[in-house]
């Protein structure tokens, strides 16, 4: 849980060079390797070009982790404008708090023009985000493709 409260962005790591995928696996291989014996919360991020960052939570993740990591996501709105790529892969059990700063940070991002990606998310964080189960393991992003929310038509939120 103190790590949650150290987390710098490095707007170099990433850099433009690196596609959305290879980062994600960036940032759940430096995950995996933290792995803490007594079970603590861990999160690693990366930038992978401008407005872009790439986000990761492993491990418990309890209400008031779920808080910290909201706080670490309204932080990262100024530097996470054009997309938000969260990886939920190795996640443990978490509070029902987390889908709520997941939800409200990708409000945020829809308000900045935006979007939030949203993968490998346990199929009862889709529930309580309100959204039906997808069809892929990977899951939709949340909202896909800039200036339009499709999304919303194909979860039959909005006609």
């Amino acid at each position: 849980m103190t790590q949650l409260n150290r987390i710098k962005l490095d707007p170099d790591h990433g850099g433009h060079t690196r596609g959305r995928d290879d980062v994600c696996d960036a940032v759940e291989g430096e995950l995996a390797s933290r792995c803490s014996p007594r079970g603590e919360a861990a999160v690693a991020l990366r930038s992978y070009g401008d407005g872009c960052v790439a986000l990761g939570i492993a491990g418990p993740v309890d209400r008031p982790t779920a808080h910290l990591f909201g706080t670490l996501l309204r932080g990262l709105r100024p530097v996470s404008t054009r997309e938000l790529l969260v990886t939920l892969a190795l996640l443990g059990p978490w509070h029902p708090h987390l889908a709520r700063v997941i939800g409200q940070a990708r409000v945020h991002h829809l308000i900045d023009g935006g979007h939030l990606d949203l993968r490998s998310a346990p199929p009862e964080m889709f529930a309580a985000l309100g959204v039906p189960l997808p069809n892929t393991t990977e899951g939709p992003p949340i909202p896909a493709g800039p200036g339009r929310e499709p999304c919303l038509e194909e979860w039959g939120l909005q006609r």
